[in-house]
Formats: structure tokens, sequence, C-alpha cells
């Protein structure tokens, strides 16, 4: 318990931290990792929502591609889930690569994320599994957990539009291959979900402005003391940046205190909750290959992707 909150505490200053250069003008980096700690439930019931199509055309996705993971990863190979949700789609991936994977660690920000993971993967007895709390977007968190002494091929899943929530997609996927082939010795392959961008942006806009939405995007304001009624949540499609934006606006001036330092918000000034990023085809495939992955299949259905990539050269 004391490590949990030590765990929340930090989480807390980091987003007080990423609050104060938002004041400052600086949107670098968004808050929608925290949205996770402690909103659970919350984002279950966002994705099972009937409006939100994304989770379950993943997993048809994902039926069609692991075939082909499985033709060009050796046995004994291990997989490295950032990000595991709800544990069902790798439940799926390690069911339809039975045999090959032995060993499985999930990745991320939020226990309780993690323990509704590793209790739908316990029927899974065959593979070694270890689940453990990490801020991947942080490079040098991420090295750490992913060192391994076993040379052996690895496949990372970054599903359910994880990466898309970055703030700079390329300089994350360009970090991330390089910390992936310090750490290991063997093959690295990554599977990526991801929707694009459609014709119908606004559809997709729509898909987000839900209350379950909104409970789970202000979370990280709820932990600094913020209330709702501080202000109102804007979510809008940035043309330029080709993103969802989710923002609160400050209404009215409000105070709070976050280790004994006062941040003070006046009306009008705003917080980017979360980004959604929506690439085109030809912008991520440019996006991969840039940041030194190599395209090796990709599948769709509609306008959601999956993409298998490798970081190394085969031979």
């Amino acid at each position: 318990m004391q490590v949990l909150q030590m765990a929340q505490t930090e989480c807390r200053e980091q987003i007080a931290a990423i609050v104060a250069r938002h004041l400052a003008g600086d949107y670098s980096d968004s808050l929608t990792r925290f949205s996770y700690i402690n909103g659970a439930e919350d984002f279950l019931g966002f994705i099972h929502t009937p409006d939100y199509f994304g989770y379950t055309r993943e997993f048809s996705l994902i039926n069609r591609i692991t075939p082909q993971i499985s033709r060009r990863i050796r046995n004994n190979s291990q997989i490295i889930d950032l990000g595991p949700g709800d544990g069902q789609k790798a439940i799926r991936i390690l069911t339809n690569l039975s045999g090959r994977i032995s060993n499985y660690l999930a990745l991320d920000i939020s226990r309780q994320m993690l323990n509704v993971a590793q209790i739908s993967q316990n029927r899974i007895q065959s593979v070694a599994k270890k689940y453990r709390l990490c801020d991947f977007s942080n490079m040098p968190k991420l090295r750490l957990a992913i060192r391994t002494g076993a040379e052996r091929d690895r496949i990372f899943l970054l599903l359910g539009n994880t990466l898309t929530n970055e703030v700079n997609i390329g300089h994350f996927l360009q970090n991330f291959r390089e910390i992936a082939d310090e750490t290991n010795g063997g093959k690295n392959y990554l599977l990526l979900g991801l929707e694009l961008l459609s014709q119908d942006i606004n559809q997709i806009v729509r898909e987000y402005r839900s209350e379950e939405n909104y409970i789970l995007t202000f979370r990280p304001l709820e932990m600094l003391g913020i209330n709702r009624q501080d202000g109102v949540i804007d979510i809008s499609f940035n043309e330029s940046l080709r993103r969802i934006e989710e923002q609160f606006i400050f209404t009215r001036p409000t105070t709070i205190i976050v280790n004994s330092h006062c941040i003070n918000f006046s009306e009008g000034d705003r917080i980017l909750l979360s980004v959604t990023c929506k690439p085109a085809l030809n912008e991520i495939i440019g996006l991969v290959r840039s940041a030194g992955w190599n395209l090796e299949s990709m599948e769709f259905e509609e306008n959601q992707a999956i993409l298998l990539l490798s970081s190394k050269e085969i031979f």
C-alpha cells in the first residue's frame, strides 16, 4: 500500500508540473496517460460503450495478423504489452501464438489497470507472466523495465490507439526503437494498433463526446483537487495537427496547492487533457520508417489499422 501511495504521489507531482507548463504556453505533453491511474472502471466502461467501435475491430485485425507473426518469431519468444487494457487482446494473441511465447510482461502507469489485466489473464497457465508499474512514455524508466539478459525475439504490443495519445508520435517511435535494440540481442517486433484519419472525422469526435469519456479524462485534474464545476470540457479536431484535442477551459478563477506550492488558474486558462492523433496511412508509414522501423505487414478494417513492424534487419 505504501509503494502504491508513493507512486500516486509521484504522478500527482508530474501532473502538476505539466499543468504549470500548460499555463506557461508549453503544450508539449498532455495528461492522457494519467487518466488510468484511478480510472480503470471508467476506462472499461468507455471502451465497451456501443458507440466505440475500435475495441471489437482490433480483435478482428489481431486474428488476421497473428499468423504472420507466428511465421517470423522463434520459440521461447516474449510479449511486452505496453498498456494492456482489460488484458483480452493479449489473451487473443497468446492463444493465437500458442507454443511460441514463453514469457509475458505487462507495463502500465496504473496499478488498477494491471490488476484488471492480471485477473483476466490468470487462466493462461503456460506462459510466465509479470505485471509492472511503468510510465512507458518515460524512456529511461522504459529502458529499465524491458532490459533482459536473454537473447530472444520480442513482440511489443502498442494497441488500442495508445501510440496516438503521444503528443509527438515520431519522437516516441524513434526513442522506443533505440531502447528496444539496446536492451535485447534478439529480434524486436512492434504490433501497432491505431485509428486512421477517415473522411467523417466528426463521427470519431462524437465518440469522445460522452460522459464516460469526460469522467475518465478529467481524472488527472481531479487528483489535483480541481472540480468539473471550475470550467468546461471542450473537444475538437485540430486540422493542422490531425488530432482530437480535449481541453479543460476554466470559467472562474481557481487556486490549488500541490506540495505547498500554489497554482493559480484564471478564467480562460486551458489545460490539454488528452490528444488522440488521427494520422493518414501515408503519414503513419512515413513516421514509422523515419523512426527506423521496418514495415512487415498491415491489416485494415474501416478506419482501423494494425501494423507489424520490426526494428532490425532480417537476415
